[in-house]
């Protein structure tokens, strides 16, 4: 059985474990915002045909916001392209998480690739691909519906093959090459912003490099920028970035989370991947690439206001290579007893690694978010009261799989609003979701509330009311992130009013 043949037996177990312990329900306020995205791009695509207009696709937008309020389009497109083709196979959470285990795999495939590019060796490329499955974050999300790990994929992609043109003479590049090289570029930017650090890599290296060479890059990247151009240009023109900045000054974590290795890559390997990161640095220090890709992402998000091991994933390519580098190293020492303990320890440790992960990602539990938004039949608006244990965004995610007929109305609605009679005939509000026993027997009363349905599970007991009193037809709904009401067929001058209004306001 040759190495490849081995890779690839090791890919189909690790895709087969993936599916078997993956949730076919969604747990997460991120997810359910994402999956909502994603349907909301296949509606967009389906419906392309009765568009006239730009203003036609934007009324679109919003109308689909007052419905299922969390699309947050802020978020570049292309990993929602994605889910949207997903979703057109067939509207379920299973379909998607294969969809992004498949993606993680693709990574870990490229991963091999880079390594590959680098060292020209087969063992620590497969290595450093096995390490990259294996760490405890990349096996959390590599079923999640997030956007992170396929910003992982393009990234390293654009880099791959930035290496490939960079190991070629300079008279050697053709146009195709600084096309293709731009096009990459430009995907990875569309999948999450954070890839702008993917452009000044390119440019500090390939000026490092040479001159000629520089110039190529050069305008590489200013094709890259014009492809790009039109998104930019939309995306500041309906002023969506002033939502994403928002996000990124107004929340604090600690610095810490990027360096916490346990956290990163779990409690088995942790150790290792940190001893092996600086051996790799120290050995490789004069491949500044590596360098430059590392340091500066780095040294910038620490200095940003919203901290989170997600945004630095980009880096997670160089962890995987570093471990795949440095067991090598061993592998290559003299043969000795001393040198096939290390080498026995670290398989050990990766393989009770990859256990724990398992089991930690098995033990999930599932709340009854689907069965509560089944009964939901009538016309009229559903208030959700609180966040927890279940968020929003997953309500509304069900909400649309369930084709309920009102608008998915969140918890922020309080920020401006009280639970009384006049409020809940003033916003068309039919039925109510309780999952933390807001609602007390003077309150049912006192609104005319009958329980429609009921199920406790894990100490947490999810009621659905239906109002029993005279509602409004009112097509509107509070939108989170304006701090304010929208309404059906609203203009697009209004919306983006409310956008400089409230920058970003938290609430997932």
């Amino acid at each position: 059985m040759t190495l490849k043949d081995k890779i690839l037996i090791f890919f189909i177990a690790y895709f087969a474990l993936q599916l078997l312990i993956t949730d076919n329900y969604i747990s997460t306020s991120d997810e359910g915002t994402h999956a909502i995205i994603g349907l909301f791009y296949k509606d967009l695509i389906y419906n392309l045909k009765n568009f006239h207009s730009l203003n036609d696709i934007i009324k679109f937008g919003i109308n689909y916001l007052v419905k299922y309020p969390k699309i947050s389009l802020y978020y570049p497109p292309l990993y929602y392209v994605f889910l949207a083709i997903a979703f057109m196979i067939q509207e379920s959470v299973i379909v998607v998480r294969i969809l992004n285990i498949l993606l993680t795999l693709l990574t870990s495939y490229i991963i091999y690739k880079l390594s590959y590019e680098f060292f020209e060796k087969e063992w620590p490329s497969v290595l450093s691909s096995i390490f990259f499955l294996s760490f405890s974050l990349i096996f959390f999300y590599a079923d999640k519906i997030m956007i992170d790990t396929t910003q992982i994929l393009l990234f390293s992609t654009a880099l791959l093959y930035y290496v490939k043109i960079k190991k070629m003479k300079v008279q050697d590049i053709r146009t195709k090459n600084i096309v293709l090289l731009s096009i990459l570029v430009s995907l990875s930017f569309l999948v999450k912003f954070y890839s702008i650090f993917l452009p000044i890599i390119i440019l500090i290296d390939s000026f490092l490099k040479d001159k000629k060479f520089f110039k190529k890059i050069v305008i590489s990247l200013i094709l890259s920028g014009l492809i790009v151009s039109p998104y930019v240009f939309l995306y500041y023109k309906t002023n969506l970035y002033k939502m994403t900045f928002g996000k990124s000054l107004y929340e604090y974590s600690s610095n810490l989370v990027y360096f916490d290795v346990f956290l990163n890559f779990g409690i088995f390997l942790g150790l290792f991947v940190g001893i092996s990161t600086a051996y790799f640095f120290y050995k490789n220090r004069k491949h500044y690439l590596f360098f430059i890709w590392f340091f500066i992402p780095l040294i910038v998000l620490l200095f940003l206001g919203n901290k989170s091991p997600r945004y630095a994933f980009i880096l997670m390519p160089i962890y995987a290579m570093s471990c795949g580098f440095t067991l090598s190293k061993i592998k290559e020492w003299s043969a000795s007893k001393k040198r096939n303990l290390l080498i026995i320890i670290i398989i050990v440790l990766l393989v009770l690694q990859m256990s724990y992960n398992v089991y930690e990602n098995s033990k999930d539990v599932i709340y009854p978010v689907d069965e509560v938004m089944k009964p939901i039949k009538k016309e009229g608006n559903i208030l959700i009261l609180s966040e927890d244990p279940v968020y929003s965004s997953i309500f509304t995610f069900y909400g649309r799989i369930n084709q309920v007929p009102g608008n998915i109305i969140r918890p922020c609605f309080f920020w401006k609003n009280n639970l009384t009679k006049e409020s809940l005939n003033d916003w068309d509000i039919r039925y109510i979701i309780d999952q933390e026993n807001n609602i007390s027997d003077e309150l049912i009363n006192s609104l005319n509330l009958q329980n429609l349905w009921e199920k406790t599970t894990e100490n947490k007991t999810f009621r659905l009311f239906e109002t029993m009193g005279n509602i409004s037809k009112v097509d509107c709904n509070f939108i989170c992130v304006f701090n304010d009401k929208v309404c059906k067929d609203q203009s697009i001058t209004d919306v983006i009013k409310l956008i400089n209004k409230n920058v970003y306001i938290n609430s997932d």
